[in-house]
């Protein structure tokens, strides 16, 4: 297997215990304080957790590749079962805020592109695990109803495996998980 010293694309650089690079991710567009700014550039974040300080090889930086060129298809399966899960989020939470907070903090939408008005985007973990040529995804979100943690989804490729608490989207042996079954 050979490895990439500085691989031309994307452009990464390391970052403490992980490799950063970005990316014009157009989908991603718009999701809280973002939409304001019209501002598409996404940070990535390969290896966000277990990274051994090695040059990133051909296999990892296609990795993230693999998620650029299914960028929109990622984004709309992964705001979709977020949609989904939404009403047992708010039902989950209803009693920890007042009905008047409840309105603006956990409003009822009508459709998965509303929540990006109530979610804020800080970065997309690429891991370094891949099960059948796809990479495991971590997206997470700041929201409303968890400003400290956020909410984190874990994909395979563009299948959602988990939705939790904003390290979700970032500990890897929930991917390594997914990858023994």
């Amino acid at each position: 297997m050979t490895t990439s010293q500085v691989p031309l694309f994307p452009a990464f650089a390391p970052s403490g215990h992980s490799w950063i690079t970005s990316a014009h991710l157009a989908a991603w567009s718009g999701f809280g304080p973002r939409a304001a700014f019209n501002n598409d550039l996404i940070e990535i974040v390969f290896a966000p957790e277990g990274w051994n300080g090695a040059a990133l090889t051909d296999r990892e930086c296609g990795l993230v590749r693999w998620f650029i060129d299914s960028q929109a298809a990622v984004h709309d399966v992964m705001l979709e079962r977020l949609f989904d899960e939404y009403p047992s989020i708010r039902g989950q939470l209803r009693g920890y805020f007042g009905k008047e907070e409840r309105k603006e903090i956990l409003p009822k939408i009508r459709e998965p592109m509303q929540l990006k008005k109530l979610t804020g985007f800080p970065a997309i973990y690429v891991h370094q695990v891949e099960k059948d040529g796809k990479p495991f995804i971590g997206v997470q979100l700041r929201c409303t109803w968890d400003e400290e943690h956020g909410v984190g989804i874990l994909l395979h490729g563009t299948e959602v495996l988990v939705i939790g608490g904003g390290d979700t989207a970032r500990t890897l042996w929930i991917a390594k998980r997914y990858v023994k079954s």
